[in-house]
């Protein structure tokens, strides 16, 4: 095995053995606490072990493939440039993803809006009002009036 394949090695091993004691800070820092009375909890657990997996993942196959290439550089720079590539892929990956999430919801709520044209003033209301009065109602009296949609179907 040739010197700089040795030192990639020993590299990407001690950046996979890093892994151990991110994951007991992961665990630490990201466990929910008592209950505060909101009544959203969330739960982040993993999220920085596996973010940590990921960025792990993509530095290792873009160093070994600039350790291929290019075997002249040396292990250091060449395991720095790549960590900071792989950061970029990172967050570049993260924003697109959330880009086409919100583009695939966009559709979604386009297409069910489209859907619902159609009916849109099948029922027209008329008037409202709160009964016994208007302080402390127990119920609301609506009139509405129904219209036949052109080319609606019975449901």
């Amino acid at each position: 095995m040739e010197s700089i394949w040795r030192k990639h090695l020993i590299i990407c091993l001690f950046l996979g053995l890093l892994a151990v004691p991110i994951y007991f800070l992961d665990l630490k820092y990201t466990t929910p606490g008592r209950p505060s009375g909101n009544w959203i909890t969330l739960d982040f657990r993993g999220v920085i072990f596996r973010a940590y997996l990921v960025l792990l993942a993509i530095h290792v196959a873009l160093s070994s493939i600039t350790v291929l290439s290019f075997r002249r550089l040396g292990a250091l720079p060449i395991h720095f440039g790549s960590m900071l590539l792989s950061m970029i892929l990172f967050v570049a990956a993260f924003v697109i993803s959330a880009k086409l999430h919100q583009r695939a919801i966009s559709n979604q709520f386009r297409t069910l809006m489209e859907s619902r044209r159609p009916r849109i003033n099948v029922i027209e209301l008329k008037a409202w009002s709160y009964f016994p009065d208007e302080i402390d109602p127990t119920e609301i009296r609506v009139s509405v009036h129904v219209h036949e949609a052109a080319g609606s179907q019975a449901m």
